[in-house]
């Protein structure tokens, strides 16, 4: 318990406070979903879902993992990757749903916390001032590393050699490879460069392939019919 007004906090004890909202967003957002996401991504791993008209899902060697931006945890789809593969023999993108949450939940969780620890924050209610984005923006981060994580738990059990990118459904956030959280953009490297450079001998279909910076790019691809 900290029992200090707002303005009055020192910068360990901000820090404290963010501490402290990260362990209640594990514990309420994150770990309940846990095991589903393991288990979905197990499934993927495996090849058990069939994606291409083709139906050739045993050759396919990369993916691309989407989550919904404004609720991460809601919705995660995934597909053959369209930097390598022919969109146009895509049919398929096996998707999970989970129990959505807003940003209402991310508030009382950050609000419960400052609660608990007697944080005086009125002054600020008063003059229309309150958000807890002051208190805490770790939410994507978190997340994102939530989904690395599930992803390589779900390989220790597979033990697969399946490369997957993860994206945004906006495309914030950068491509981030899912066997060890490296976001590529950091580099500004795309997808068939970035297994150059890391030696992955995939051959690239002949195609066009998506650009994500079309206009309706994600509109056309979360309109995606699901067939399975």
């Amino acid at each position: 318990m900290i029992g200090r007004p707002e303005h009055e906090l020192t910068q360990d004890e901000r820090n404290k406070l963010e501490q402290f909202i990260d362990r209640k967003f594990r514990a309420v957002i994150l770990e309940p979903r846990e095991a589903l996401l393991i288990d979905f991504f197990i499934k993927v791993q495996s090849l058990q879902f069939e994606y291409r008209v083709s139906g050739d899902t045993n050759a396919l060697k990369v993916l691309e993992v989407y989550y919904y931006v404004n609720c991460p945890l809601g919705f995660i789809a995934v597909e053959p990757s369209n930097d390598i593969y022919d969109p146009a023999k895509t049919t398929n993108r096996p998707e999970l749903k989970m129990n959505k949450y807003a940003y209402s939940h991310i508030d009382d969780i950050v609000i419960n916390v400052l609660d608990e620890n007697q944080i005086d924050y009125k002054t600020l209610k008063d003059e229309g001032e309150f958000d807890t984005a002051m208190f805490w923006e770790n939410q994507s981060l978190l997340e994102i590393q939530f989904i690395v994580n599930c992803w390589q738990k779900a390989t220790e059990n597979t033990n697969s050699k399946i490369i997957a990118f993860l994206m945004a459904s906006d495309a914030s956030g950068g491509i981030i490879d899912l066997r060890n959280g490296y976001n590529l953009l950091d580099d500004n490297l795309d997808i068939p460069a970035y297994l150059r450079k890391q030696n992955e001998k995939i051959e690239t279909e002949s195609t066009s392939p998506l650009k994500r910076d079309e206009p309706g790019f994600w509109r056309r691809l979360f309109g995606r019919k699901n067939n399975g």
